[in-house]
Protein backbone atom coordinates (compact mmCIF):
# COMPACT_ATOMS: atom_id res chain seq x y z
CA UNK A 1 0.00 0.00 0.00
CA UNK A 2 1.40 3.40 -0.98
CA UNK A 3 2.46 5.59 1.93
CA UNK A 4 0.80 9.00 1.95
CA UNK A 5 1.29 12.35 3.64
CA UNK A 6 -1.27 13.72 6.10
CA UNK A 7 -1.59 17.49 6.36
CA UNK A 8 -2.85 17.37 9.95
CA UNK A 9 0.10 15.24 11.06
CA UNK A 10 2.62 17.44 9.29
CA UNK A 11 1.12 20.50 10.94
CA UNK A 12 1.19 18.79 14.34
CA UNK A 13 4.88 17.96 13.84
CA UNK A 14 5.63 21.59 12.96
CA UNK A 15 3.66 22.83 15.98
CA UNK A 16 5.42 20.40 18.31
CA UNK A 17 8.85 21.49 17.06
CA UNK A 18 8.13 25.19 17.37
CA UNK A 19 5.67 25.12 20.28
CA UNK A 20 3.55 27.46 18.18
CA UNK A 21 0.07 27.08 16.77
CA UNK A 22 -1.57 29.67 14.51
CA UNK A 23 -0.82 31.71 11.42
CA UNK A 24 -1.70 35.38 11.05
CA UNK A 25 -1.68 37.34 7.77
CA UNK A 26 -2.83 35.08 4.93
CA UNK A 27 -2.96 32.08 7.25
CA UNK A 28 -6.11 30.55 5.78
CA UNK A 29 -4.91 30.67 2.18
CA UNK A 30 -1.46 29.38 3.22
CA UNK A 31 -3.07 26.34 4.85
CA UNK A 32 -5.40 25.77 1.91
CA UNK A 33 -2.45 25.76 -0.48
CA UNK A 34 -0.56 23.23 1.59
CA UNK A 35 -3.56 20.94 1.61
CA UNK A 36 -3.76 21.11 -2.19
CA UNK A 37 -0.02 20.49 -2.54
CA UNK A 38 -0.08 17.46 -0.24
CA UNK A 39 -3.14 16.04 -2.00
CA UNK A 40 -1.35 16.48 -5.33
CA UNK A 41 1.68 14.58 -4.06
CA UNK A 42 -0.49 11.80 -2.64
CA UNK A 43 -2.41 11.33 -5.89
CA UNK A 44 0.69 11.23 -8.07
CA UNK A 45 2.91 8.21 -8.63
CA UNK A 46 6.06 10.30 -8.63
CA UNK A 47 7.65 9.48 -5.26
CA UNK A 48 8.84 6.17 -3.89
CA UNK A 49 8.65 5.34 -0.16
CA UNK A 50 11.94 7.06 0.60
CA UNK A 51 10.80 10.12 -1.33
CA UNK A 52 7.60 10.33 0.69
CA UNK A 53 9.60 10.14 3.90
CA UNK A 54 11.93 12.92 2.77
CA UNK A 55 8.97 15.08 1.79
CA UNK A 56 7.45 14.51 5.22
CA UNK A 57 10.55 16.08 6.76
CA UNK A 58 10.84 18.87 4.19
CA UNK A 59 7.18 19.86 4.45
CA UNK A 60 7.31 19.85 8.25
CA UNK A 61 10.30 22.22 8.11
CA UNK A 62 8.46 24.53 5.71
CA UNK A 63 5.33 24.59 7.87
CA UNK A 64 7.45 25.26 10.97
CA UNK A 65 9.00 28.24 9.16
CA UNK A 66 5.52 29.64 8.53
CA UNK A 67 4.76 29.38 12.25
CA UNK A 68 8.06 31.01 13.23
CA UNK A 69 7.13 34.15 11.33
CA UNK A 70 4.22 34.69 13.73
CA UNK A 71 6.51 34.31 16.74
CA UNK A 72 8.97 36.84 15.34
CA UNK A 73 6.20 39.34 14.61
CA UNK A 74 5.08 39.07 18.24
CA UNK A 75 8.60 39.28 19.65
CA UNK A 76 9.79 42.04 17.29
CA UNK A 77 6.73 44.23 16.57
CA UNK A 78 8.93 46.79 14.77
CA UNK A 79 9.23 44.35 11.86
CA UNK A 80 5.99 45.75 10.46
CA UNK A 81 7.49 49.27 10.48
CA UNK A 82 10.59 48.41 8.43
CA UNK A 83 10.44 50.49 5.22
CA UNK A 84 10.97 48.82 1.85
CA UNK A 85 12.28 51.65 -0.32
CA UNK A 86 12.85 51.23 -4.05
CA UNK A 87 12.77 47.41 -4.14
CA UNK A 88 14.15 45.67 -7.23
CA UNK A 89 12.70 42.33 -8.30
CA UNK A 90 14.21 40.14 -11.02
CA UNK A 91 11.39 38.14 -12.58
CA UNK A 92 11.62 35.38 -15.14
CA UNK A 93 10.30 31.93 -15.93
CA UNK A 94 13.58 30.32 -14.93
CA UNK A 95 16.80 29.30 -16.71
CA UNK A 96 17.02 32.76 -18.26
CA UNK A 97 20.19 34.01 -16.57
CA UNK A 98 18.53 35.29 -13.39
CA UNK A 99 21.16 33.80 -11.06
CA UNK A 100 23.93 35.34 -13.16
CA UNK A 101 22.28 38.78 -13.25
CA UNK A 102 21.29 38.61 -9.59
CA UNK A 103 24.88 38.02 -8.56
CA UNK A 104 26.12 40.88 -10.74
CA UNK A 105 23.50 43.26 -9.35
CA UNK A 106 24.38 42.12 -5.82
CA UNK A 107 27.94 43.37 -6.30
CA UNK A 108 26.45 46.79 -5.58
CA UNK A 109 27.08 47.06 -1.84
CA UNK A 110 24.10 49.37 -1.48
CA UNK A 111 21.77 46.47 -2.22
CA UNK A 112 20.49 43.90 0.24
CA UNK A 113 20.34 40.70 -1.78
CA UNK A 114 19.43 37.98 0.73
CA UNK A 115 21.92 35.13 0.94
CA UNK A 116 20.83 31.50 0.97
CA UNK A 117 21.55 31.12 4.68
CA UNK A 118 19.22 34.04 5.47
CA UNK A 119 16.44 32.57 3.36
CA UNK A 120 16.84 29.13 4.93
CA UNK A 121 17.12 30.45 8.51
CA UNK A 122 15.23 33.76 8.73
CA UNK A 123 14.11 33.29 12.33
CA UNK A 124 14.80 35.13 14.52
CA UNK A 125 15.68 38.18 12.38
CA UNK A 126 19.39 37.75 11.56
CA UNK A 127 22.06 40.33 12.03
CA UNK A 128 22.55 41.22 15.69
CA UNK A 129 24.79 38.32 16.69
CA UNK A 130 27.71 37.41 14.38
CA UNK A 131 28.21 34.08 16.11
CA UNK A 132 24.58 33.20 15.46
CA UNK A 133 24.89 34.22 11.80
CA UNK A 134 28.02 32.09 11.42
CA UNK A 135 26.13 29.13 12.89
CA UNK A 136 23.32 29.59 10.37
CA UNK A 137 25.83 29.77 7.52
CA UNK A 138 27.39 26.50 8.69
CA UNK A 139 23.94 24.88 8.96
CA UNK A 140 23.22 25.95 5.37
CA UNK A 141 26.50 24.41 4.20
CA UNK A 142 25.60 21.13 5.87
CA UNK A 143 22.19 21.18 4.23
CA UNK A 144 23.81 21.78 0.83
CA UNK A 145 26.00 18.74 1.45
CA UNK A 146 22.86 16.64 1.89
CA UNK A 147 21.45 18.00 -1.39
CA UNK A 148 24.71 17.08 -3.10
CA UNK A 149 24.58 13.60 -1.62
CA UNK A 150 21.07 12.81 -2.83
CA UNK A 151 20.83 14.82 -6.07
CA UNK A 152 24.37 15.82 -7.14
CA UNK A 153 23.37 16.88 -10.66
CA UNK A 154 21.06 19.59 -9.32
CA UNK A 155 23.98 21.57 -7.95
CA UNK A 156 25.80 21.27 -11.27
CA UNK A 157 22.85 22.90 -13.05
CA UNK A 158 21.92 25.39 -10.31
CA UNK A 159 24.66 25.83 -7.67
CA UNK A 160 23.72 26.54 -4.07
CA UNK A 161 26.20 28.60 -2.03
CA UNK A 162 25.42 29.35 1.61
CA UNK A 163 26.70 32.92 1.69
CA UNK A 164 25.66 33.97 -1.84
CA UNK A 165 22.33 35.47 -3.02
CA UNK A 166 19.59 33.00 -3.85
CA UNK A 167 15.94 32.64 -4.86
CA UNK A 168 13.29 34.35 -2.78
CA UNK A 169 10.98 31.40 -3.35
CA UNK A 170 12.40 30.03 -0.09
CA UNK A 171 10.31 32.64 1.76
CA UNK A 172 7.31 32.66 -0.60
CA UNK A 173 4.45 30.66 0.91
CA UNK A 174 3.13 29.37 -2.43
CA UNK A 175 4.27 29.56 -6.02
CA UNK A 176 5.08 27.87 -9.29
CA UNK A 177 8.25 26.33 -7.85
CA UNK A 178 6.16 23.89 -5.80
CA UNK A 179 4.04 22.94 -8.81
CA UNK A 180 7.09 22.20 -10.96
CA UNK A 181 9.20 20.51 -8.32
CA UNK A 182 6.47 18.01 -7.49
CA UNK A 183 4.74 17.93 -10.91
CA UNK A 184 1.69 18.88 -8.85
CA UNK A 185 -1.00 19.42 -11.48
CA UNK A 186 -4.01 19.89 -9.14
CA UNK A 187 -1.96 22.31 -7.05
CA UNK A 188 -1.12 24.29 -10.20
CA UNK A 189 -4.82 24.53 -11.08
CA UNK A 190 -5.48 25.83 -7.56
CA UNK A 191 -2.67 28.37 -7.87
CA UNK A 192 -3.89 29.59 -11.25
CA UNK A 193 -7.41 30.01 -9.88
CA UNK A 194 -6.50 32.22 -6.91
CA UNK A 195 -8.48 35.45 -6.82
CA UNK A 196 -6.81 38.85 -6.55
CA UNK A 197 -7.54 39.25 -2.84
CA UNK A 198 -6.04 35.83 -2.13
CA UNK A 199 -2.90 36.68 -4.08
CA UNK A 200 -2.67 39.94 -2.15
CA UNK A 201 -2.82 38.06 1.16
CA UNK A 202 0.06 35.81 0.13
CA UNK A 203 2.06 38.83 -1.06
CA UNK A 204 1.38 40.70 2.20
CA UNK A 205 2.94 37.74 3.95
CA UNK A 206 5.95 37.87 1.64
CA UNK A 207 6.32 41.57 2.48
CA UNK A 208 6.54 40.67 6.18
CA UNK A 209 9.26 38.15 5.32
CA UNK A 210 11.29 40.90 3.63
CA UNK A 211 10.76 43.26 6.56
CA UNK A 212 11.90 40.58 9.00
CA UNK A 213 15.14 40.00 7.07
CA UNK A 214 15.79 43.76 7.00
CA UNK A 215 15.06 44.49 10.64
CA UNK A 216 18.77 44.42 11.56
CA UNK A 217 20.39 44.01 8.10
CA UNK A 218 19.44 46.81 5.71
CA UNK A 219 20.77 48.10 2.45
CA UNK A 220 19.68 51.16 0.54
CA UNK A 221 17.35 48.95 -1.47
CA UNK A 222 16.05 45.38 -1.49
CA UNK A 223 17.17 43.18 -4.40
CA UNK A 224 15.68 39.75 -4.97
CA UNK A 225 14.71 37.29 -7.66
CA UNK A 226 12.27 34.44 -7.91
CA UNK A 227 10.55 32.62 -10.72
CA UNK A 228 7.39 32.67 -8.59
CA UNK A 229 7.29 36.47 -8.81
CA UNK A 230 6.21 36.16 -12.45
CA UNK A 231 2.99 34.34 -11.59
CA UNK A 232 2.24 36.72 -8.71
CA UNK A 233 3.21 39.90 -10.59
CA UNK A 234 -0.13 41.74 -10.23
CA UNK A 235 -0.12 41.11 -6.48
CA UNK A 236 3.59 41.97 -6.25
CA UNK A 237 2.96 45.41 -7.75
CA UNK A 238 -0.13 45.92 -5.62
CA UNK A 239 2.10 45.39 -2.57
CA UNK A 240 5.19 47.20 -3.94
CA UNK A 241 3.68 49.75 -6.37
CA UNK A 242 6.91 51.66 -7.04
CA UNK A 243 9.18 48.66 -7.52
CA UNK A 244 11.64 48.19 -10.35
CA UNK A 245 10.88 44.99 -12.26
CA UNK A 246 13.74 43.49 -14.27
CA UNK A 247 12.22 41.01 -16.73
CA UNK A 248 14.54 38.40 -18.18
CA UNK A 249 13.63 36.74 -21.47
CA UNK A 250 14.98 33.60 -23.10
CA UNK A 251 13.71 31.67 -26.10
CA UNK A 252 11.09 29.25 -24.70
CA UNK A 253 12.52 26.52 -26.94
CA UNK A 254 15.51 26.63 -24.58
CA UNK A 255 14.09 27.94 -21.31
CA UNK A 256 11.20 25.48 -20.98
CA UNK A 257 13.13 22.21 -21.46
CA UNK A 258 16.10 23.53 -19.47
CA UNK A 259 13.86 24.16 -16.46
CA UNK A 260 12.29 20.73 -16.98
CA UNK A 261 15.75 19.19 -16.87
CA UNK A 262 16.51 20.96 -13.59
CA UNK A 263 13.30 19.89 -11.88
CA UNK A 264 13.59 16.38 -13.26
CA UNK A 265 16.84 16.07 -11.33
CA UNK A 266 15.57 17.69 -8.12
CA UNK A 267 13.91 14.45 -7.08
CA UNK A 268 16.01 12.08 -9.16
CA UNK A 269 17.21 10.13 -6.12
CA UNK A 270 13.75 9.21 -4.87
CA UNK A 271 11.17 9.39 -7.66
CA UNK A 272 9.72 6.90 -10.09
CA UNK A 273 10.24 7.58 -13.78
CA UNK A 274 7.58 8.25 -16.37
CA UNK A 275 6.42 11.77 -15.47
CA UNK A 276 8.63 13.65 -17.95
CA UNK A 277 5.84 14.37 -20.44
CA UNK A 278 3.61 15.64 -17.62
CA UNK A 279 6.46 17.89 -16.46
CA UNK A 280 6.95 19.24 -19.98
CA UNK A 281 3.29 20.11 -20.47
CA UNK A 282 3.11 21.65 -17.00
CA UNK A 283 6.25 23.77 -17.56
CA UNK A 284 4.94 25.04 -20.89
CA UNK A 285 1.64 26.02 -19.28
CA UNK A 286 3.48 27.78 -16.43
CA UNK A 287 5.56 29.67 -19.01
CA UNK A 288 2.57 30.82 -21.07
CA UNK A 289 0.55 31.73 -17.99
CA UNK A 290 3.42 33.76 -16.58
CA UNK A 291 4.06 35.64 -19.82
CA UNK A 292 0.37 36.42 -20.21
CA UNK A 293 0.37 37.87 -16.69
CA UNK A 294 3.49 39.90 -17.49
CA UNK A 295 2.01 41.35 -20.67
CA UNK A 296 -1.27 42.27 -18.98
CA UNK A 297 0.36 43.68 -15.86
CA UNK A 298 2.84 45.91 -17.67
CA UNK A 299 0.08 47.32 -19.82
CA UNK A 300 -2.07 48.22 -16.81
CA UNK A 301 0.56 49.33 -14.29
CA UNK A 302 1.28 53.06 -14.12
CA UNK A 303 3.78 53.24 -11.26
CA UNK A 304 6.38 50.48 -11.51
CA UNK A 305 9.47 50.66 -13.70
CA UNK A 306 9.84 47.71 -16.10
CA UNK A 307 13.22 46.86 -17.59
CA UNK A 308 13.55 44.07 -20.16
CA UNK A 309 16.71 42.04 -20.72
CA UNK A 310 17.22 39.30 -23.26
CA UNK A 311 19.27 36.32 -22.16
CA UNK A 312 21.54 36.46 -25.21
CA UNK A 313 22.33 40.14 -24.62
CA UNK A 314 23.12 39.51 -20.95
CA UNK A 315 25.51 36.67 -21.78
CA UNK A 316 27.15 38.60 -24.62
CA UNK A 317 27.86 41.73 -22.59
CA UNK A 318 27.03 41.42 -18.89
CA UNK A 319 28.73 44.64 -17.76
CA UNK A 320 26.94 46.73 -20.37
CA UNK A 321 23.66 45.11 -19.28
CA UNK A 322 24.23 45.94 -15.61
CA UNK A 323 25.30 49.49 -16.48
CA UNK A 324 22.14 49.96 -18.57
CA UNK A 325 19.99 48.69 -15.70
CA UNK A 326 21.73 51.01 -13.23
CA UNK A 327 21.12 54.00 -15.48
CA UNK A 328 17.45 53.11 -15.89
CA UNK A 329 17.13 52.76 -12.10
CA UNK A 330 18.88 56.13 -11.70
CA UNK A 331 21.56 54.46 -9.56
CA UNK A 332 25.19 55.38 -10.03
CA UNK A 333 27.19 52.54 -11.50
CA UNK A 334 30.11 53.14 -9.20
CA UNK A 335 33.73 52.14 -9.71
CA UNK A 336 33.44 49.82 -6.74
CA UNK A 337 30.40 48.11 -8.28
CA UNK A 338 32.24 47.74 -11.57
CA UNK A 339 35.38 46.34 -9.91
CA UNK A 340 33.31 43.78 -8.02
CA UNK A 341 31.48 42.78 -11.19
CA UNK A 342 34.75 42.30 -13.02
CA UNK A 343 36.09 40.15 -10.18
CA UNK A 344 32.90 38.08 -10.15
CA UNK A 345 33.07 37.58 -13.92
CA UNK A 346 36.71 36.52 -13.67
CA UNK A 347 35.79 33.86 -11.10
CA UNK A 348 32.72 32.79 -13.07
CA UNK A 349 34.61 32.46 -16.36
CA UNK A 350 37.11 30.04 -14.86
CA UNK A 351 34.47 27.81 -13.25
CA UNK A 352 33.76 24.51 -15.06
CA UNK A 353 30.60 24.42 -17.15
CA UNK A 354 28.12 21.56 -16.79
CA UNK A 355 26.15 20.87 -19.95
CA UNK A 356 22.95 18.95 -19.40
CA UNK A 357 20.72 17.53 -22.10
CA UNK A 358 17.46 19.45 -22.30
CA UNK A 359 16.05 18.41 -25.65
CA UNK A 360 12.35 19.18 -26.08
CA UNK A 361 11.36 15.64 -27.00
CA UNK A 362 12.64 14.34 -23.65
CA UNK A 363 9.64 16.10 -22.12
CA UNK A 364 7.02 15.30 -24.75
CA UNK A 365 7.29 18.72 -26.41
CA UNK A 366 7.87 19.81 -30.01
CA UNK A 367 9.07 23.07 -31.50
CA UNK A 368 5.75 23.51 -33.24
CA UNK A 369 3.75 23.17 -30.01
CA UNK A 370 5.98 25.56 -28.06
CA UNK A 371 6.08 28.13 -30.87
CA UNK A 372 2.31 27.98 -31.36
CA UNK A 373 1.56 28.59 -27.70
CA UNK A 374 4.27 31.26 -27.37
CA UNK A 375 3.43 33.15 -30.58
CA UNK A 376 1.68 36.10 -28.90
CA UNK A 377 4.50 36.46 -26.38
CA UNK A 378 7.16 36.42 -29.11
CA UNK A 379 5.38 39.14 -31.09
CA UNK A 380 4.98 41.27 -27.97
CA UNK A 381 8.65 40.86 -26.99
CA UNK A 382 9.95 41.64 -30.49
CA UNK A 383 7.99 44.91 -30.51
CA UNK A 384 8.98 45.85 -26.98
CA UNK A 385 12.58 44.67 -26.84
CA UNK A 386 14.18 44.03 -30.26
CA UNK A 387 17.16 41.70 -30.13
CA UNK A 388 20.49 43.48 -30.32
Amino acid sequence: MKETLKFDRLMQTAQRRTRLSGLGVGGAIVMEGWQHLIESVNHSRRYDARGVEMLREEFSIRLAAELQLERDLAQFPKIKDVPIIGPVFIVNFGRAGSTFLHNLMAQDQRAHAPALWELWSPSPPPGRDKTDCDARIQAARERIELVEKWTPEVLKIHPLVADQPDECHWIVSHGTHYALQHVALPYWEWLKGLKADQQHELMARYRLQIQRLQLFRRGRYWLSKSMSHLHALPALLHTFPHATIICLHRDPLCAVPSLCSLYQRVGSGFVHGGADAELGELALDVFINGMNRLMATEQSCQTARFLHVRFDDLVANPVRTVRRIAEAMRHEYTQDWNDRCQAYLARNNTAPRYRHNYALDRFGLTEERVNTRAAAYRRWLDRLCPAE
